[in-house]
């Protein structure tokens, strides 16, 4: 790890005991672990996670369970790798989102909307109903969100619903987040293209989108791009530099996007 990563890590501690175990997230090895809250650290105070990776009525494993069958998404039930990824590069950069309105597509378990709102941001974190899983993540951290003066807010979102109507519900936001939401969820480039439309109406006219890409089933980073070309010609995509992300978070092809909307010069007589 390189010394500028060092200084942005909380010396943690080693797993801690209390009602439940509790494992301390340094790096992506420790995800993989199950059966204990898994506690983010932060420079003051912690997130804590617990996945659902088993169905409560009938106690099947995800992997061959029928997903009709289940009481929340296959998605959202998990701590995926590209929220780490992300959530560390927010630790990293606070000033991206403190003071900000922010909106997190397919939230998940909310890992990345919970650290915003930890670093004195004003949160919508949104997935697809239902939403018990990520309000109960929501609830499990509110006083590290109180103690930020940030907040946040749960909210339904259906990818499929047309942009305009999302952005006169929930308004425009200064920035918009998206973990592993863009590569396996859904065959073709369609979902590309929704979530695309989403950003582009939800923007504020000085708006940044974050969006980690995690490849996965196949699915190769040219057709995003080439999505965003034809979807967002108003916007600049970049990757965001390897340097800036820390190593212990970083699998294999694991990017993290940074899309910038150039906003309408304001008039002088504005100022006024």
């Amino acid at each position: 790890m390189s010394e500028a990563t060092t200084q942005l890590t909380v010396h943690p501690e080693s797993v801690q005991e209390s009602s439940n175990k509790v494992l301390v997230l340094n790096t992506l090895e420790d995800n993989d672990r199950v059966g204990e809250t898994k506690r983010f650290l932060l420079r003051n105070g912690h997130v804590d996670i617990c996945e659902e990776l088993r169905s409560s009525s009938d106690d099947l494993p995800l992997e061959g369970a029928d997903v009709a069958s289940l009481p929340y998404s296959v998605y959202s039930n998990t701590l995926w790798d590209g929220s780490l990824l992300l959530a560390s590069f927010l630790r990293s950069q606070p000033w991206r989102v403190c003071g900000q309105r922010v909106l997190e597509i397919g939230a998940g378990l909310g890992l990345p909307s919970i650290v915003a709102a930890s670093l004195g941001g004003h949160v919508v974190a949104t997935e697809q109903s239902p939403l018990d899983l990520l309000q109960r993540e929501v609830r499990r951290n509110r006083e590290v969100v109180d103690a930020a003066r940030g907040s946040i807010d749960v909210q339904e979102l259906d990818w499929a619903q047309h942009p305009e109507a999302i952005m006169q519900r929930l308004g425009s936001f200064d920035v918009v987040l998206g973990c592993d939401i863009l590569a396996g969820v859904k065959p073709g480039t369609e979902h590309f293209r929704q979530i695309l439309g989403i950003v582009h109406s939800v923007g504020a006219a000085w708006a940044t989108c974050l969006l980690t890409w995690v490849p996965r089933c196949g699915v190769e980073i040219k057709s995003l791009m080439a999505a965003v070309e034809t979807s967002l010609p108003s916007w600049k995509v970049i990757f965001v530099d390897g340097s800036l992300l820390e190593a212990a978070y970083r699998t294999d092809g694991a990017e993290i996007l940074l899309l910038t909307r150039s906003g309408n010069l304001l008039s002088l007589n504005d100022l006024d």
